[in-house]
């Protein structure tokens, strides 16, 4: 059976671990309010609960025959919950609004239904089988059961959250088209899954654990006295291997070479062991981050299990610092090559007046020659003239001139030093000098690296690895002798390596190998085994075999089995495009945004928008008169969500009691706001810094951060308000961007950008929000990498707020991009600064075009038979993306890491061509769109105002030492802004129900819709923290109220209504 599950998906963690089902009698998946929120119908507001009586033609008929009320209303309930989320509910959990509408609805009255009765009768399960039977489900008998328990067997082996797969066992039931069962039910297939997966593990960690590998592991556990000290213990070394050092210097990188090498050695040994574990990259770093964030004495005192974690904790580890070891020579040979590069910039700046000087004498050298050959060139066609004479005249011109062979031959040496000074840096002789001098600090920081690294001998480029083993084999001792490889290098490389007596450069040689491996890593051409983020793009894919048995399956599951033949897309795709192409061209002489050059090039109008500004209207409506703490407003949204329930301890199954909230909201604000855990403990009342650390250390990783934000999401998502705010009814529109933060302390993420940081690094925070305020995912980006490679992990990641149109600026776009989300029917709108300069494809000939006498025409035909070839690489990139297999980021950095020769690369930039051109066409026929992408941009702009205001501790530098902390910390700011924004909304749901008329109500929503829920003067962010009060303040929104609350957008007074 296909597994339905992403290999790699980005998952919250949950508290459940793989034991034996003796040790626990009962386990529980989901929080008490998620169990409750399971198990309980779904909460309707006043538009929502119409599908109750929106009835099919056969329920009337049924409904007609049904003589009691009770029956009735159980039977219309019962059916329109189904049809909402395709479950079935105890009715005496059915909400009273829901049956005291249903029962007005019906003129029958509320004393004459007993759901009680309706429960405990047989007619309650005569009516689940008539609603199934007619709306094609199957019930949840036992064959089933029997079905779902083997989905369960196959999840277990992909996913080792349990949470998440009770979300794909549900999932796998609603696209199988079978009645979803109770949690408990669920639960127990769940169970009895991960107890057998549990037992396979550890039967094969039983069978092939051999005595020798056994010790290897035993020994990361033992502290005994050593020999040397009697009476101390040593350190775990187990400890030794946790910490991956962040520095640039000498020392630390030796540090984690010298780990590498530790690392290296284990896993040798337990690879046998591990490839017959099978685990996914998810499992392993599941199992792994346990150990990594627990004391090593919890693990050496656990039997059960710690060997399962040691090896996942050996792989995760030994890849990881492959990872950290290939991002410091990625960083050494780009530091030391521009620092190269500036020394020969300042010393042709230095040598400026020289250069000034020659080039001005060879100016006037050049007009003496200049005239002297004209001069020659009339002597020379004198017809009168004997040639005896002619070289006589051409004699006196050479004389006059001063062209002696001395002069000549000075001449010819300015002319020499004039291209040395014209060439590429990097072709010059004295960059190869400057090279050569440079050497050594370079192989002090790299050769140890380029010998450590497993390299993958079957996805690289054959001269590089050739030079790659040469350079292993011997150690980095190279003499001037060594017959090197040098096939990898260009041909002027070649020729400088060498000296005149064909001795070789060996320091030059080694800075040239590295340069190359550096430049094969960024580009794909050089993959590494010992890697998670460099490894060949086939490996982050639906294994091909798996693919070619279950494409239509995959393709399913990932919607896109519409696409899954080339042509039909691709002709619908032309026939708009020509549609658009026509439209356009037929509006461009009433269009006045449009006007063209003298050349005949078309150019738009800088957008103006013509919205009434109300720059102060946002403070109008949020209290003046008092400040809201931030514990407040995280306790208030604690109070209607639950999403503290998100934050689970990370051990084994026998869990300590429960850190107090006060806790868990202080290392949300201390990650959150970037104070950081300890000084949020010294500048907090009642709080003890090791508690803090303690909570911040075992109850929070970036999956479950992800989780809480989710979890708010889904409050705030479902008021009536949050919808008005998006421009057009039932349009998910998202945006996102960007933003730079400073990083102080040594990390290998960070990268020098002299625009933003000056002489330091930093980082970027890339976020994606809806027009509602609601930040949908947010991500710790390396400031060097491009924007467009994270838009899809945006779009892609939330199931909450699932995108329908996305906007970005200029740094967001790409040609992939536009392929990417036009086959999964999602709407781009990047930002083009200079929108005409971008060129228009098509399918058809541009002759065509032509013909019709359009002004707007293509440049170029894509190449349509390239796109039909690799149509279904295509669809499996991105199935692989939309399912989990990868991120999409990972997936995007490696195909356009291949960019000059990949043509997977090439045919998804064809087809995004296609959607750039419609998009272009689009924007320039429709003024409203232009507004639209301005205004969800606009939205996202002001949100990076409010992420400054929260991240507001450390002077906003981002320094948190480990990429885990920096994505919580990133997450926890989220979450702040996510809970602000919810408060927000609820404030002003709040204030619109208490409005007296429907004109007052308009009026004020009108204001409302015009401002940004991204407000926070309202709150107190900073000063002083106490958790000395240990009540929780009531909540003071009536959720039911506001969800039910009848708005509606009022009509715009531009148009002239009222």
């Amino acid at each position: 059976m296909l597994v339905s599950v992403a290999k790699n998906a980005r998952f919250p963690k949950t508290l459940f671990l793989l034991v034996p089902f003796s040790y626990m009698a009962r386990r529980d998946y989901l929080s008490s309010e998620a169990r409750v929120r399971f198990d309980t119908p779904p909460q309707l507001n006043s538009s929502h609960r119409l599908i109750l009586l929106d009835l099919p033609v056969w329920a009337e008929t049924y409904l007609a025959a049904i003589h009691t009320p009770t029956a009735k209303i159980g039977f219309i309930l019962q059916l329109g919950y189904f049809r909402v989320v395709t479950r079935f509910f105890v009715p005496d959990r059915f909400p009273l609004e829901d049956i005291e509408w249903v029962c007005i609805q019906l003129q029958i009255v509320l004393t004459q239904v007993d759901m009680q009765a309706y429960m405990a009768s047989r007619t309650l399960y005569r009516h689940r089988s008539v609603i199934l039977h007619y709306l094609g489900y199957q019930p949840f008998t036992p064959i089933r059961r029997a079905a779902l328990q083997q989905e369960a067997h196959s999840l277990t082996h992909l996913q080792t959250r349990p949470a998440v797969m009770l979300d794909m066992l549900v999932e796998y039931l609603r696209k199988q088209r079978v009645e979803i069962p109770t949690y408990s039910q669920l639960r127990e297939i769940i169970t009895q899954a991960m107890d057998a997966f549990d037992e396979h593990l550890q039967g094969i960690i039983r069978q092939y654990l051999n005595p020798q590998d056994q010790a290897l592991l035993d020994d990361l556990l033992n502290n005994t006295e050593s020999k040397e000290e009697s009476g101390t213990r040593k350190r775990y070394p187990l400890t030794v291997l946790k910490h991956i050092s962040q520095s640039m210097q000498p020392h630390s990188i030796a540090e984690r070479v010298d780990l590498f090498r530790q690392l290296k050695t284990l896993f040798t040994q337990l690879a046998p062991l591990i490839a017959r574990l099978e685990l996914t990259d998810d499992s392993i770093q599941y199992y792994a981050q346990y150990v990594i964030d627990s004391r090593t004495v919890l693990l050496a005192e656990r039997v059960h299990e710690r060997y399962l974690r040691l090896l996942a904790f050996i792989t995760y580890q030994y890849l990881s610092v492959g990872d950290a070891l290939i991002l410091t020579l990625k960083k050494a040979v780009a530091g030391l090559l521009n620092d190269c590069e500036d020394k020969l910039k300042e010393e042709y700046y230095q040598n400026r007046h020289t250069t000034a000087s020659l080039v001005g004498q060879m100016s006037r050298r050049a007009d003496v020659h200049i005239d002297a050959l004209t001069q020659i060139e009339q002597a020379a066609y004198q017809s009168t003239w004997t040639n005896d004479q002619k070289v006589a005249q051409i004699q006196q011109i050479l004389e006059r001139k001063r062209l002696s062979s001395e002069q000549l031959l000075a001449d010819k040496q300015r002319v020499a030093e004039i291209k040395t000074i014209n060439q590429p840096i990097d072709e010059r002789t004295d960059y190869y000098l400057v090279l050569e001098r440079i050497s050594f600090r370079l192989q002090l920081r790299v050769s140890a690296i380029v010998q450590e690294l497993l390299f993958d001998q079957e996805s690289s480029h054959p001269y590089l690895i050739k030079a790659i083993d040469y350079y292993q084999q011997h150690k980095g001792e190279l003499g001037n002798t060594s017959p090197v490889p040098v096939e990898f290098l260009s041909m002027a490389e070649q020729q400088h390596v060498y000296t005149e007596k064909g001795k070789l450069r060996v320091s030059l040689y080694k800075v040239l190998l590295f340069r190359a491996v550096r430049d094969a890593l960024r580009d794909g051409t050089l993959t590494v085994l010992s890697s998670y983020e460099h490894r060949s793009v086939d490996e982050y894919q639906i294994p091909l075999a798996q693919w070619k048995a279950h494409r239509e399956e995959y393709l399913r599951r990932a919607n896109l089995l519409h696409h899954s033949q080339p042509a039909k897309t691709l002709f619908a795709l032309n026939e708009r495009l020509n549609r658009q192409f026509a439209q356009t061209n037929r509006g461009l002489v009433t269009n006045p945004q449009v006007f063209f050059d003298a050349h005949g090039g078309w150019h738009l109008h800088r957008y103006r928008t013509d919205e009434e500004q109300e720059p102060s209207v946002s403070r109008q409506l949020y209290p003046a008169s008092r400040v809201i703490s931030l514990r407040d407003v995280l306790l208030q949204v604690e109070g209607l969500t639950g999403f503290l329930s998100k934050f689970q301890h990370q051990g084994f199954p026998q869990k300590p009691t429960r850190p107090d909230i006060r806790l868990l909201l202080a290392a949300i604000i201390g990650y959150g706001e970037n104070i950081g855990i300890r000084k949020m403990a010294l500048v907090s009342k009642n709080i003890s810094v090791h508690s803090l650390e303690t909570v911040a250390n075992h109850y929070f990783s970036p999956e479950m951060v992800v989780e809480a934000n989710d979890c708010i999401l889904a409050h705030s998502n479902a008021l009536p308000l949050t919808d008005l705010f998006r421009r057009q009814e039932g349009l998910v529109v998202t945006g996102s961007d960007g933003q730079k933060f400073d990083v102080s302390m040594p990390t290998l993420r960070a990268s020098a950008t002299f625009k933003y940081f000056g002489n330091g690094e930093g980082i970027y925070i890339y976020s994606g929000l809806d027009k509602a305020g609601q930040l949908i995912y947010t991500l710790v980006v390396n400031a060097g990498e491009r924007e467009s490679g994270y838009v899809l992990d945006v779009v892609l990641h939330n199931q909450v707020i699932q995108t329908q149109a996305h906007s970005t600026d200029m740094h967001g776009f790409s040609e992939i991009n536009f392929a990417c989300m036009g086959l999964l029917d999602i709407d781009f709108r990047p930002r083009f600064v200079q929108i005409h300069r971008q060129h228009l494809h098509s399918i058809d000939a541009v002759a065509t075009y032509k013909d019709l006498g359009y002004k707007l025409i293509p440049s170029s035909r894509i190449d349509y038979e390239h796109v039909v070839e690799y149509w279904d690489p295509m669809l499996r990139f991105l199935t692989s993306a939309v399912l989990g297999y990868s991120k999409p980021s990972t997936l995007l950095k490696r195909l356009n890491s291949y960019a000059r020769q990949h043509p997977l690369h090439k045919a998804l930039q064809s087809l995004g061509r296609l959607y750039k051109t419609d998009f272009i066409l689009r924007v320039v026929d429709d003024p409203q769109l232009r507004a639209n992408i301005e205004g969800i941009l606009t939205r996202v702009e002001h949100s990076n105002k409010f992420g400054s205001a929260v991240t507001l501790g450390n002077d906003s530098s981002f320094d948190w030492p480990t990429d885990g902390e920096r994505q919580i910390a990133v997450g926890c700011r989220t979450l702040i802004m996510n809970s602000i924004n919810y408060y927000n909304l609820l404030y002003l749901s709040e204030k619109l129900r208490q409005c007296k008329t429907a004109h007052e109500r308009d009026e004020l929503l009108r204001t409302i819709l015009k401002s940004s829920t991204h407000t926070w003067h309202h709150i107190n962010l900073a000063g002083e923290y106490d958790f000395s009060d240990e009540t929780v303040p009531p909540v003071q929104f009536d959720l039911k109220a506001l969800l039910n609350l009848p708005l509606v957008r009022p009509p715009s007074k531009r148009n002239g209504l009222k």
